[in-house]
């Protein structure tokens, strides 16, 4: 009990320094981080564009706005969120499995393709 109340608070400080760095108009130096390289050699969006962008929405509260900017930032945040808050359910040790393995980058591959039809 005492390890998930950890991770519990863990968790929300994550969360209340997330708010607060927004707060703190960390937004505009998103501007400045460097572009995608594959985006920028070839017009399409690797699976990891917008996931500053979408964090960032996250941590102004606009969920709808983060999967907008990219749906697999928000997914993985809950992944590590839900991982903070149960460590003693061997969720690492599941996730070494094979079709973990390949369930996850079949997802990946999705994502990148809906994205890539999208734009």
């Amino acid at each position: 009990m005492r390890a998930a109340s950890g991770g519990v608070v863990a968790a929300v400080a994550l969360a209340a320094a997330a708010r607060v760095a927004f707060d703190l108009s960390l937004a505009p130096l998103a501007a400045w981080l460097p572009a995608c390289p594959l985006r920028a050699a070839s017009g399409w969006p690797c699976p990891g564009c917008g996931s500053t962008r979408a964090l960032l929405h996250l941590a102004a509260f606009r969920p709808g706005e983060a999967f907008d900017a990219n749906p697999l930032a928000p997914c993985v945040l809950a992944g590590m969120a839900l991982y903070a808050l149960a460590p003693r359910a061997g969720l690492w040790e599941r996730a070494s499995d094979p079709r973990v393995v390949a369930a996850g980058l079949v997802l990946v591959a999705g994502l990148w393709g809906i994205r890539m039809l999208g734009s």
